[in-house]
Parts: C-alpha cells; sequence; structure tokens
C-alpha cells in the first residue's frame, strides 16, 4: 500500500508539478524559435511530462538521416542518434503491439524560418535542461539513500 501511494505521488509529481522553468535556460529569441517550429509552450513554466512532450516534438526537426550517414560523430551526436534510436524502435514496437496508432514522423526545417543554426542552438538548449532534470532525479535518490544510511548506522551505534 505504501509503495502504491509513492508511485502515486511521482506519477502525480511527474505530470502535473510544474517544476521546470524554461525562461531559466530559453532567452526571448528561443521562445521565438519554438513558436516558429509551432511548438508553443503553453506556460514558462512546465511538469516533467509537459517536457518530455516539448523535447520529443523538438526532436523531430532533427537531421535524423544526416546524423545516422555522418563518419565522424561529436559525443553529442553519439548521445543524440542514440536516443533517437531508442525511441524509434519503442514507437516502432508499440506500433506493432497496438499501444500506437503510427510511427514517429520527422519533420522538415525548411517552412518554418528556422535557420540549422537557430535550430541547433534550441536544441542544446533543450538537452541542457534534459540533463539537468536527470542529474536533479540522480542527486535526489543519492540524498535518499545516504538519509537511509545515516539512519542505518545511527541505529547500530545506538544499539551498541
Amino acid at each position: 500500500m505504501e509503495k502504491e501511494n509513492k508511485e502515486n505521488n511521482w506519477f502525480m509529481e511527474w505530470f502535473f508539478e510544474k517544476k521546470i522553468d524554461l525562461s531559466k535556460y530559453l532567452q526571448n529569441a528561443d521562445f521565438e524559435t519554438l513558436n516558429k517550429l509551432g511548438l508553443n509552450p503553453e506556460e514558462k513554466q512546465c511538469s516533467e511530462f509537459d517536457f518530455g512532450i516539448l523535447l520529443r516534438r523538438v526532436y523531430e526537426y532533427y537531421d535524423f538521416e544526416e546524423l545516422e550517414n555522418k563518419k565522424q560523430l561529436s559525443s553529442e551526436e553519439e548521445v543524440l542518434l542514440e536516443v533517437y534510436r531508442m525511441k524509434k524502435e519503442s514507437n516502432e514496437e508499440g506500433v506493432r503491439e497496438g499501444y500506437l496508432s503510427q510511427t514517429h514522423r520527422l519533420k522538415n526545417l525548411q517552412n518554418t524560418d528556422v535557420s540549422k543554426e537557430e535550430y541547433k542552438e534550441l536544441l542544446k538548449k533543450i538537452m541542457t535542461i534534459e540533463n539537468k532534470i536527470e542529474l536533479d532525479k540522480k542527486i535526489e535518490r543519492l540524498e535518499k539513500k545516504k538519509k537511509r544510511y545515516e539512519k542505518l548506522l545511527k541505529d547500530e551505534t545506538d544499539m551498541i
């Protein structure tokens, strides 16, 4: 029962709690770029769920075909390509299993008034936010472990 409550609380926080402040990472020009791409965040504060949708929609404009054909990849590009391949495989599996109705479609920047440079700059910032979210989660898990170990240590010393 307690585990179920923790999972429910985690889900509610992930889905509803607007703890990501996009304006900490993005400038007005970045929000204009998002608008040109048709990705208008309703608010500058968003939940992890909302951010995940925004991230996925920004990735839709990345030229992954060009990336897959590139001979030398930077470490950033390797991560991007790995994430893309995993998400693509997951999406295709979802379609096969009947959970999703269509596979992921990539979009083109051509009719958006967004240059490749503007897009790449926006993508870097969006990826920075994603990395910060993941880092914060790891730190939170480590802090919880630390508290548990401190409590165990205290309990053991109290027994002595």
